[in-house]
């Protein structure tokens, strides 16, 4: 076996256990500790993009801005870990250190792959996850399974054991928390999932057997009740629709006729033989209320001089003279308290990159890299609240996303 050809099974291996660890914790059923399992992953995950981190022809693969910004990223990012070191930081800061500046060279690993591969590997990913949720949401919220909350909470058990609780819920009704053992955590994935496979069957020909499964994941993704996930994710839908309207063929409109058709006979089958009360899938609305919303937009206070400066210098959660980073719920100010303002500013130039570069493209291009640039942006998106997308579980695929995008990018190059 060549050197390359383990490079992407180590790559691809990456990719689906970061997003199906839950699996592995299912299997030993607690003979491997499952946190310990979880830090293993990681840890195998922050190893192999290293890799990309030292490998050759870099500027070839991605072009010379991307080489550049990752580097500046990097950089900055080992200064912000000394002075973070010095000031009393220990393995948080280290571990953020790793997913801001060392995860993103798992691109030039991805780069190497197939893109054929990489939408086979993530449609794989995306039925499990989707899965998953459904089925929580069924156990928790249904008698069509006998016994299902039991059933939930034993395996729920086995992927969680940080001692949160296992049922959330809005009003009476319990949100999905899938094979991630977190609602934010599926949804976020869901969330960048499903308008990527939504863009795919409206521009890549062969994608018909996405009419089935379109409706299917974006159901899941209202399972778990993560309202920020759910509105990136239909900002990414509505982006989608604004700039295929600009060139609607008879292809498109056929496609919508028949994903409307597929969705109203799925929902009167499952309505008429299961008894299902569609109606619980709006209940993540309630969250909009005045206490649900005053709980996710509060953002803590010290003082007015010492908030201002720590936003704009970073290292608040380790000199610990503000209470924004430990009580708002917002993960851009989050980072921005973590790491600086003008660094977490070069950190999202980064992410999107994609999103510039598609802007800047031909319009044939634009149509390649559309289901990826989306899906990059509703992750971006997704930072206003939570920050899943930078999570052990996510980060992997959004720079899979990421890699595909780039790659639709520099078809366009070489074609030249």
């Amino acid at each position: 076996m060549k050197k390359s050809d383990l490079v992407k099974i180590l790559s691809l291996t990456v990719l689906f256990l970061s997003i199906n660890r839950g699996l592995i914790a299912l299997f030993t059923k607690e003979i491997i500790p499952t946190q310990l399992l979880y830090y293993g992953v990681t840890l195998f995950g922050i190893s192999v993009s290293l890799i990309g981190l030292t490998t050759r022809n870099k500027l070839f693969k991605g072009g010379k801005t991307l080489y550049q910004l990752l580097i500046i990223n990097l950089l900055i990012y080992i200064y912000w870990l000394l002075c973070e070191l010095l000031l009393g930081g220990m393995s948080e800061s280290i571990l953020y250190f790793s997913h801001m500046a060392l995860i993103p060279f798992v691109i030039y690993l991805f780069l190497d792959i197939d893109e054929n591969v990489l939408i086979r590997m993530l449609f794989t990913v995306s039925v499990i996850i989707s899965t998953s949720c459904i089925l929580d949401f069924i156990l928790l919220n249904t008698n069509i399974i006998p016994a299902g909350k039991d059933f939930y909470m034993h395996y729920q058990t086995l992927l969680r054991q940080d001692n949160r609780p296992l049922l959330n819920h809005v009003a009476f009704v319990y949100r999905a928390n899938g094979i991630t053992g977190s609602s934010y955590d599926s949804g976020n994935m869901l969330a960048i999932l499903s308008p990527f496979w939504l863009a795919m069957l409206a521009t890549r020909k062969n994608t018909r057997y996405l009419i089935i499964f379109v409706p299917f994941f974006f159901i899941s993704l209202l399972t778990t009740f993560s309202v920020t996930n759910i509105l990136a994710s239909l900002a990414g839908v509505v982006i989608i629709f604004i700039y295929k309207m600009s060139c609607l063929k008879r292809r498109d409109i056929k496609a919508i006729f028949t994903i409307c058709v597929t969705s109203s006979v799925m929902f009167f089958m499952i309505d008429h033989f299961c008894n299902f009360d569609w109606s619980l899938l709006t209940i993540w609305t309630k969250k909009f209320q005045s206490i649900e919303l005053q709980s996710a937009t509060r953002l803590g206070t010290s003082d007015y001089f010492t908030d201002t400066l720590l936003f704009f210098t970073g290292h608040a959660q380790a000199v610990r003279l503000s209470d924004v980073p430990f009580t708002t719920e917002f993960a851009v100010l989050k980072m921005a308290y973590h790491s600086g303002f003008f660094i977490l500013i070069i950190s999202l130039l980064l992410m999107l990159y994609p999103v510039l570069c598609f802007i800047k493209s031909s319009s044939r291009t634009r149509m390649m890299m559309l289901p990826a640039t989306v899906a990059v942006g509703v992750g971006v998106l997704s930072l206003c609240h939570y920050g899943s997308v930078i999570r052990s579980t996510n980060i992997f695929l959004f720079y899979t996303m990421f890699a595909i995008a780039i790659h639709n990018k520099r078809c366009e190059l070489l074609s030249k």
